[in-house]
């Protein structure tokens, strides 16, 4: 499963404007490669080094 989203590209530090040090808006975010059968998914975000 691949999950991806135009606000960012891959490698990029993500903008301030998806961050608590800016508006903390979600960013898009699409996947492919699930299952026929998902029902739901989680997605977990931690940075231990984020103030």
């Amino acid at each position: 499963m691949e999950i991806s989203s135009t606000a960012f590209s891959s490698g990029e530090r993500i903008p301030l404007r998806h961050s608590c040090q800016g508006p903390d808006v979600s960013p898009l975010l699409s996947w492919q490669g699930a299952l026929a059968a998902t029902r739901s998914f989680v997605l977990f975000c931690n940075d231990p080094d984020a103030s």
